[in-house]
């Protein structure tokens, strides 16, 4: 269905982009999958066309879009107005509703202790996300035993400021890795 995955796999750092300098400089360095995270109503169209435009997948925050409540509603209209590769979301109706309507979503989970990580793996294996995003993506053990409870792509993100870390969660089982430190990006 879509090749995200696949291309994730081959580039595994993933540019986690706030700010308008911040995309740009992600498109400079030619990252060929970006998360566009704290946009707004106003300017989040012109920021994914043109991350569409220098040929990368781009995946919207939903939760995060300044103006816009994460509702099914919102994302047909994202969908008819800017169509993005996917979506980002921590709220499982929303990611269930863009997978029953064919549209690409990340599920964001926090990892904050066990019950945390028992109620993520019963989410997901429930709610079918085309893809999970755990955090912080610096928890390589924690990473591992979630690949393993799954069998869904894990990309792990959030306080990676590092190469070591890069290495450890793809060792871990995730299959790409999100970070705002665009000396990674560097390394795509």
């Amino acid at each position: 269905m879509h090749d995200y995955i696949e291309v994730i796999r081959d580039n595994p750092v993933i540019a986690a982009v706030q700010t308008r300098p911040a995309l740009e400089r992600a498109l400079d360095l030619k990252v060929p999958t970006v998360f566009l995270l704290n946009t707004d109503i106003f300017s989040a169209r012109a920021l994914v066309d043109m991350a569409k435009s220098a040929g990368s997948h781009v995946f919207l925050h939903m939760d995060l879009i300044d103006g816009l409540a994460a509702s099914a509603r919102a994302l047909d209209y994202i969908q008819t107005s800017m169509n993005p590769s996917g979506i980002i979301s921590t709220r499982s109706g929303l990611v269930k509703y863009a997978r029953d309507n064919g549209i690409f979503c990340i599920q964001r989970f926090f990892m904050v202790d066990s019950a945390s990580f028992d109620n993520s793996v019963k989410t997901a294996e429930k709610v079918r996300p085309s893809m999970v995003e755990l955090m912080p993506g610096i928890i390589p053990d924690v990473i591992r035993r979630f690949s393993q409870s799954v069998d869904i792509p894990v990309i792990a993100g959030g306080l990676v400021t590092e190469r070591r870390q890069v290495i450890d969660a793809l060792s871990g089982g995730a299959i790409g890795v999100s970070t705002g430190c665009q000396t990674l990006w560097l390394e795509a």
